[in-house]
Formats: structure tokens, sequence, C-alpha cells
């Protein structure tokens, strides 16, 4: 393992590493955590364990709502891992159904973050020309657009609680990749473009 750690560090690779197969200690003894590497868990962590990977700068990918405890507090980098390549907006919407009310939006964004910015860190391409995980300048201004009604404060809850099913549109790269249109008679179809 301080082998790889070495390796990834020297050519610039990334580390995703499973932390049911290595305690997080020998990971930091060996050097293979920081900003370079992104472990993925599928059980809690303790505070000692998190507040590691808040210093070395480790992203953490949750697979599960049991994974999720303690870390949406806001201050870890945390991701969306699937081990399928499954939607991680429905790992984001399970989280926020077992959130007390007072905390929903607040946790919607912690959570809509998580599946976009948060993503991207972890695969260390949140920075640099084209990046992922935001609209900005310079970005590949990848994204789906779905219809639901919100304002500028509800927009993250409304995504997670009324979004599946309700994207209209898939952009890659800023170009339409996919839309949903009428067809005949009223009937919604799908457009793949070109």
């Amino acid at each position: 393992m301080e082998d790889l750690a070495i390796l990834s560090r020297t050519f610039g690779l990334r580390l995703h590493i499973e932390l049911g197969r290595h305690p997080l200690i020998f990971l930091d003894e060996v050097g293979a955590l920081g900003p370079g590497c992104h472990v993925a868990i599928s059980m809690p962590l303790d505070e000692a364990d998190r507040k590691l990977l808040r210093v070395r700068g480790t992203a953490v990918a949750i697979s599960s709502p049991f994974a999720a405890e303690g870390l949406l507090g806001g201050d870890e980098a945390i991701a969306f891992g699937t081990r399928t390549g499954g939607d991680p907006l429905t790992l984001a919407r399970a989280l926020l159904r077992e959130a007390p009310m007072a905390r929903r939006e607040e946790l919607a964004r912690i959570l809509v973050e998580a599946a976009t910015t948060g993503g991207a860190r972890a695969l260390g391409m949140a920075n640099g020309p084209h990046r992922i995980g935001c609209l900005d300048q310079g970005s590949r201004a990848d994204f789906s657009v779905f219809a639901v009604e919100a304002s500028a404060r509800t927009a993250y809850t409304a995504l997670l609680g009324q979004g599946a099913g309700r994207c209209v549109a898939t952009f890659v790269g800023g170009r339409p990749r996919w839309r949903l249109t009428e067809g005949t008679e009223g009937a919604e179809t799908t457009r793949r473009l070109a």
C-alpha cells in the first residue's frame, strides 16, 4: 500500500480505497490519505476517523444511509458512491426523508452538493479546465434540467423531493444530448440528440 501511495503522488494518479479492507490509521501511516485520495465507506466512521479524514483533506464517498452517520454536518468533503453505477440522488433522497423538518433545507443543499461538487472533488476533477460538478466559465457544463417548482430557497429540496422521473433535458459539454419532447396526441417521448 505504501508503494501505491508513492506511485499515486509521483504520477498524479488518484487513489480510491474501500475502508472495509484497511484501517484508516494504517492508510495514514503509509501516506495514502490526502487530497489525491477518496475513500468509500459502507459503515459509519467514529469522530476520530472523521477528523483524520478532514485534516488530511480526503473525500469520503458514502454508499448507504447507514454510512452517512456523522458526515452530514457540512464539515466533511463528501460524495456519493454506488457499486453498481446507480443514481446518487436516490441515496440523497433517502437521507433527506430521514432528516428532521427543521434541517431539511440545509441538508438538501449538502446532499445535492455531495452529488455534484463533492463527486468532482472526490474524483480530482473540481479544478482546472474542463472541471465538472459546477456551472462556471471553464467547466464542462454537464448538467440536467428537472421540471420542478421551486424558489431559490427551496431549489435543493424540490430537486430531491420532486425531481425523480422529471428530467426534461440533459447537456454534456454544454451541448444538448437528450430532451423530453411532446409526441403525437400529447404523449411524451424522448429524443436523443447527436
